[in-house]
């Protein structure tokens, strides 16, 4: 019944924005275009940076299992 309501509830705000967007001008339109895409665009970004940043955690992860690893050969 929750995805139901929220199907519903999209389907509302979509009517909504579709009424909206009919009454803007050419200019209008395009401006919030734009301005989607360069929110879509640095959220992209974000994502990137976070990917970036869990890959560089996890080669110190890496290394230092490797550097335990390698101490523990030598003390045998």
């Amino acid at each position: 019944m929750e995805e139901h309501e929220r199907r519903k509830s999209s389907m509302e705000d979509w009517d909504i924005k579709m009424m909206l967007w009919k009454h803007l001008t050419e200019e209008q339109q395009k401006t919030l275009l734009l301005r989607a895409m360069d929110l879509k665009i640095k959220h992209k970004e974000m994502k990137i940076s976070m990917m970036r940043d869990k890959i560089r955690l996890m080669e110190e992860k890496l290394d230092m299992m490797r550097s335990v690893r390698e101490m523990i050969k030598a003390g045998r």
